[in-house]
């Protein structure tokens, strides 16, 4: 995903936010959207509970404190 192709929107002051297709919500930063829609694409959904995550980052530590589950070797 780039910022080109992504929809925005401004607000009431003018500063301009990108809005998600999906379910509507707003960001201020075109990455922010980006991260966002791998929830919407099932990226960071725990394949154990189904529980969605907002990011990878959280899905690794959902895994490990959950489930017990370490992708590092050394954990």
């Amino acid at each position: 995903m780039t910022k080109s192709n992504l929809p925005d929107v401004k607000n009431k002051a003018g500063v301009k936010n990108f809005s998600c297709e999906v379910c509507g919500k707003l960001m201020h930063h075109w990455k922010s959207l980006d991260l966002h829609m791998k929830m919407h694409s099932g990226e960071t959904q725990c394949h154990l509970c189904h529980k969605v995550l907002n990011r990878s980052y959280a899905l690794k530590l959902h895994l490990f404190k959950v489930h017990g589950i370490s992708s590092h070797p050394h954990m």
